[in-house]
Formats: structure tokens, C-alpha cells, sequence
């Protein structure tokens, strides 16, 4: 029973990012009669290992990302045969292009781990905020115990609060993963898209074309997802919460709330 604009006249909404929306989702969920699963020490535990493995992906992943990017800004201006410790390589036409397609599967899997990565560091940060936990992290460090800098120069606003130093180191930081960012975009765009230009100022075969196309198509895919997950949305309210108690019917609302004060809760 979603509210449309005929029910619901005035237009009401929420702009979020979808990862704010699934955060959302979260809150509401462990806000439930079910939510102390979410706190349990096996969730938790769960909860924490898949975060270091997602971590864990990334790091490589990106770091892949890099490598295969710098030996094709290498490769692409060899040509023949290459000396090196007396050993005589050859150096196919076609290895710039097949190289391209691997940076841009890098790419992809490098924005796919980045997002995953991002989500669960915000559902760790929603589970902390609805019990009054700031740093939540904290509890979970006998489970994992990752990049514990970035808590230490995250501004405090209990105890002893955050003044304009501590807030400044934030700021200093960002600025720095905000230029690692740009650079990690267009370090590869730009090397590859040099290379395909190269190929294409010449006489391109089919096998080169098709290398070219593949790649094109991946860069094409991972750069979508990328401003999927950059930009906010509109969300409009349905007749519904997600559950503050999963017996609920449907369509609750039209019946009445289905739970009185004096019986108490009890399946429908």
C-alpha cells in the first residue's frame, strides 16, 4: 500500500543516498521485537569477519588495480623483443590491449569492494548510534582490530569534545582521500584511454577492436555504478514501516493495529 501522490497530496519526501536507504532499513529492522539478534555476540562476531574480508578485498583489489596500470603505462611503449638479467622477452602487439581489459575488471571489482566496504562500516556505525555507543568499534575489538588511526583523528562530541585542532586533522585527512580518490579514478582512465588512442590512430584489427570494446563496456559499467552510488534519491513514505514487529500484516493499517496495550503481542 504505497502512498502516492493522490494519497498523499502534499509530496512528501526524503532524498538519501541508497546507502543511507539501506542503512535505513537496518535501523528499523534492529529497532524491532527481533533486534537483539543484531547485538548478539555471533553476529557481532559474523558481523566483524566479513568486515576484515571486505577490508581485506579492497586493499588487494585496488592494489591490483595500480600494478596492472603501471605496467601497462610501461609495456605500451615497448615494442619487440626486451633484454632483461639475459633473458629476451617478447613483447606481443595485442598485450597493451589484453591489459587494458584486465585493469578495467580491476576497476570494477575495485568499485564494487569500495561500496560493500562502505555499507558495512555504516551498518557498524548505525548499530552504535541506536544504543547511545559513539565509538562502537571499541566493542568490536576483540574481533577485529582494523585501521584503529581513523578512530583516533575522528572528531568527539562527548566527554572531552573535539575543538578546532583535533577537527582540523579530520578536514587535513579528507582533503587527502579525496585527492587519492581523483587520482585513483584517472590514473587508470587516463592510461587506458591513451592506449586505445594510440591503437585506434592506426589500422586496428578485429581482435584488437573487440579487446578495445570489451574494455570500453567494463569502464563503461563500473563508472555507472560509481555515480549510481554518488548521487541521492527521492523516497516516499509507504503506508508502512519496515517492522517494528515482524507478525504484522500488510495491511495493518486498514485493519487496525492488530496488538492492544492490554493483550499484549501474539500472532495474528
Amino acid at each position: 500500500m504505497f502512498l502516492d501522490k493522490k494519497c498523499d497530496p502534499k509530496g512528501d519526501f526524503y532524498r538519501l543516498g541508497m546507502i543511507d536507504r539501506q542503512s535505513l532499513t537496518l535501523e528499523n529492522y534492529a529497532a524491532s521485537v527481533f533486534g537483539n539478534r543484531f547485538y548478539s555476540e555471533d553476529f557481532l562476531k559474523g558481523l566483524s569477519e566479513r568486515r576484515n574480508e571486505l577490508h581485506l578485498a579492497f586493499t588487494k583489489v585496488s592494489a591490483h588495480l595500480f600494478l596492472a596500470t603501471t605496467l601497462l603505462a610501461f609495456f605500451s611503449h615497448l615494442e619487440g623483443n626486451v633484454h632483461f638479467l639475459g633473458f629476451t622477452f617478447s613483447i606481443p602487439s595485442l598485450a597493451p590491449l589484453a591489459l587494458s581489459v584486465l585493469i578495467a575488471i580491476a576497476f570494477l571489482g575495485t568499485v564494487m569492494a569500495l561500496i560493500d566496504q562502505l555499507i558495512i562500516d555504516r551498518f557498524v556505525g548505525i548499530l552504535g548510534q541506536r544504543i547511545g555507543v559513539q565509538s562502537f568499534e571499541m566493542l568490536l575489538l576483540n574481533h577485529t582490530a582494523k585501521n584503529l588511526w581513523t578512530m583516533a583523528i575522528t572528531p568527539k562530541y562527548f566527554g572531552l569534545a573535539s575543538q578546532f585542532g583535533h577537527k582540523s586533522v579530520m578536514s587535513l585527512i579528507g582533503l587527502f582521500y579525496a585527492f587519492f580518490a581523483i587520482i585513483m579514478i584517472s590514473y587508470p582512465i587516463a592510461i587506458v584511454s591513451i592506449t586505445a588512442m594510440e591503437t585506434l590512430k592506426g589500422e586496428p584489427s578485429s581482435i584488437e577492436l573487440i579487446l578495445l570494446g570489451i574494455s570500453a563496456f567494463i569502464w563503461a559499467f563500473a563508472l555507472l555504478i560509481l555515480f549510481l552510488f554518488t548521487i541521492s534519491y527521492k523516497f516516499r513514505p509507504t503506508g508502512l514501516s519496515e517492522p517494528d514487529n515482524p507478525l504484522l500484516p500488510e495491511n495493518f493499517l486498514d485493519l487496525g493495529y492488530p496488538y492492544s496495550e492490554n493483550e499484549g503481542e501474539k500472532e495474528i
